[in-house]
């Protein structure tokens, strides 16, 4: 089972019982830290390449369960990603097994760079904008990484219902399966 998140935050009601019930599963755990790998992939989509780069990945441990709460920068293989390629269970690694102290992880975000692309059907390629992916971000809410729970997240984004032409230029409003 799989919940959407999208740039507007729209979880299924099966998400949310989906999150609820790992987070009752892992809460007997009683370590200290966890490790955390991020992974992406992409549903098919009529493009023949999308292109995002990805600068930074980031998470947010809950202020609430921690006191080591706040922001950490993961160790992330920045690159250009064609989404295209990811699909078929193929997956790029993002951020891979980073260290960080236990607690909710409440938000992930990708910050991108400039250098966004779409070919289309016809081979033509194009400079795609993303709203607020350069300055604050994609912003995707998290699930809870308890003590030393070796943590993998599978980011599947959807290229067909993410990049959208608006009449003068392609706009990227990512739509993201959280595995």
């Amino acid at each position: 089972m799989k919940h959407y998140i999208s740039s507007k935050k729209h979880i299924t009601l099966a998400g949310l019982i989906l999150f609820a019930s790992v987070i009752i599963f892992i809460n007997g755990c009683k370590k200290e830290s966890g490790t955390f790998t991020v992974l992406l992939t992409d549903a098919p989509g009529s493009y023949q390449e999308v292109n995002v780069e990805i600068l930074t990945v980031k998470v947010h441990v809950d202020a609430a369960k921690n006191k080591k709460a706040g922001w950490y920068d993961l160790t992330t293989n920045t690159g250009i990603y064609d989404l295209i390629k990811l699909q078929n269970n193929v997956t790029a690694t993002l951020a891979v097994g980073e260290e960080l102290p236990a607690g909710d992880i409440t938000q992930i975000s990708l910050m991108l760079g400039t250098n966004n692309t779409v070919k289309d059907s016809t081979g033509q390629i194009y400079s795609m904008t993303v709203p607020s992916g350069t300055e604050t971000g994609i912003k995707i809410v998290g699930r809870q990484l308890v003590k030393n729970e070796d943590g993998n997240i599978t980011l599947d984004f959807d290229a067909s219902m993410s990049v959208t032409y608006s009449g003068t230029s392609y706009v990227l409003n990512p739509v993201i399966t959280v595995k």
